[in-house]
């Protein structure tokens, strides 16, 4: 069997099990996935994708994942920006941008990735029935 990878790939801080508790499960699914897909080193971490490459990614229906993103835009966990071009008048692939504070979500830094002895490391050490990284079960930090 080979080895899983430990390095985490999203950090929940305490106000992510709030909003994950708020939620529905693919509104949820979704917000983590746009993180994963930002500039999330800025407050409003933007990302520029389609609701179909988002559905295919995590396996759900274009419909249910833009009824989630409506949700996180409501919610005001997301904001969406449209852009036209200006010869056809054809909308682009949305913008969005994420407000990381509030979602409670963020990359790992490089001392959630220390030695062997951190917090952080513990934490990402998988256990014997720790299932594989997938959008369902990434790392949580109390």
């Amino acid at each position: 069997m080979k080895p899983v990878d430990e390095t985490p790939i999203l950090v929940l801080t305490e106000p992510a099990l709030q909003v994950r508790r708020s939620l529905e499960p693919t509104a949820w699914l979704v917000l983590e996935e746009l993180v994963l897909r930002s500039d999330a080193l800025r407050p409003l971490a933007p990302v520029r994708v389609d609701v179909r490459s988002l559905a295919t990614a995590l396996g759900r229906s274009k419909d249910a994942v833009a009824r989630a993103l409506q949700i996180l835009i409501e919610s005001g966990l997301v904001e969406r920006h449209s852009s036209r071009d200006e010869l056809t008048g054809r909308f682009g692939a949305a913008s969005y941008r994420i407000d990381l504070h509030s979602s409670g979500l963020r990359r790992p830094q490089p001392s959630d990735i220390a030695g062997p002895t951190s917090v952080a490391s513990r934490a990402a050490r998988p256990t014997a029935h720790a299932a594989p990284l997938t959008p369902r079960n990434r790392l949580f930090e109390p």
